[in-house]
């Protein structure tokens, strides 16, 4: 066998989705010839079928092999924090720092996970070390500097984080039906069911408000703030 072909075909795999014939090549890897690599590929293969437990095993395998390897590092911080496990989240982070794995994705990675806690003060300081441009619009946007947020938005290409920041900024504007498409466009950051709900809250449609904090429960029922902003609705409405 051609060790490296399946590693890399195994990868290609998982980018296509193809999970099933992924793990069968991972799996024989890891018990053919185990290494950093396969261990790592299998860890992301696993966070990538949102098997979060998993994944921390097989990210644990891999720098118990390569304790310098910073994208398990990664791994482990991002997997944390969609368990919202903010300490060994950020702790995750922290040992990479501290072995000098310096690079703009770890920060781009540390200061995402902030934003995800809520943490935007501290994300934005990450942002900053990384120069992430596009994750300093987001912080500025929720940490209520709009002037700021607009600034650096107007330098940076387009991404998810560009798109909520831009979605924050027609909220704040008043403009909730263009709020809820920018929403939208990035939902697969769970967060922001959370916001399409405000949105709807400020049009008054109370079937969308529902559905929208309901959503954001199932996929973040960890988030405690969810759970009150969805009970101050429905006392409002009188419908306990």
């Amino acid at each position: 066998y051609n060790f490296s072909a399946l590693l890399l075909s195994a990868v290609t795999e998982i980018r296509l989705e193809k999970y099933d014939d992924a793990e069968k090549k991972l799996k024989f890897l890891i018990s053919a010839n185990p290494t950093e690599a396969c261990m790592y590929e299998y860890a992301n293969l696993l966070y990538h079928q949102q098997k979060y437990n998993d994944a921390l095993v097989y990210a644990g395998k891999t720098l118990a092999i390569n304790p310098n390897m910073l994208p398990a590092y990664i791994m482990l911080g991002n997997v944390y924090c969609k368990n919202y496990d903010y300490e060994n989240s950020v702790h995750s982070f922290e040992q990479a720092e501290k072995l000098e794995l310096i690079s703009p994705l770890l920060y781009t990675e540390w200061g995402n996970a902030l934003n995800h806690f809520n943490r935007f003060g501290e994300a934005l300081e990450k942002f900053q070390k990384g120069e992430i441009c596009s994750g300093l619009a987001l912080s500025y946007a929720e940490l209520g500097e709009y002037s700021k947020a607009k600034e650096v938005l107007s330098k940076v290409e387009e991404d998810i984080n560009t798109i909520q920041t831009k979605g924050l900024l027609e909220f704040v504007d008043g403009n909730y039906k263009k709020a809820i498409e920018y929403f939208k466009s990035a939902i697969s950051e769970n967060y922001n069911y959370l916001r399409l709900a405000k949105c709807y809250e400020k049009l008054s449609n109370d079937l969308m408000v529902k559905d929208s904090y309901e959503k954001f429960i199932m996929y973040c029922p960890n988030y405690a703030q969810g759970y009150i902003d969805y009970a101050n609705y429905l006392i409002s409405k009188k419908n306990l």
